[in-house]
């Protein structure tokens, strides 16, 4: 399993922070590490290599009710 930190980047970080909070499917698991104002920071596990789950990550929001409405940017910060 690799571990990631990821950033996500949004106007409405609310959304984010309730979707990424604790969030497991078949190839990632998040839990959130911090919330500051537009950015939310969350541990990742995976198995996917970096770029893999940098788009599951992008793909599994943009595919939730609010996540296809809004314009986010998610990126590893370690």
């Amino acid at each position: 399993m690799n571990h990631y930190v990821v950033q996500i980047m949004a106007g409405q970080i609310k959304f984010v922070q309730d979707f990424f909070k604790d969030y497991k499917d078949e190839k990632i698991k998040t839990s959130l590490k911090s919330v500051e104002r537009i950015r939310a920071v969350l541990d990742v596990v995976s198995d996917l290599p970096q770029e893999e789950m940098i788009k599951h990550i992008k793909n599994t929001f943009k595919h939730s009710p609010i996540g296809s409405a809004l314009h986010f940017t998610v990126q590893i910060v370690e």
